[in-house]
């Protein structure tokens, strides 16, 4: 679980590695962690978007 909270999914080999874990545990889990890493790079894209329009208003105030 640290694994996954790390690097996301760089430990998904680990997972289904893991002998004792049913299939369907596998497919679930790397769906979520799929899912979660497709939303914090949608949540990045939007952070350095919004990042450079402030670029842009403080380059036309003439603070930079």
């Amino acid at each position: 679980m640290i694994a996954l909270l790390s690097v996301g999914p760089f430990a998904l080999p680990m997972i289904w590695w893991h002998p004792k874990l049913k299939v369907a545990w596998k497919v679930v889990i790397t769906l979520a962690t799929l899912v979660l890493t497709w939303m914090a790079y949608q949540a990045m894209i939007a952070a350095l978007k919004q990042l450079e329009e402030q670029m842009k208003l403080l380059r036309k105030s003439g603070l930079i």
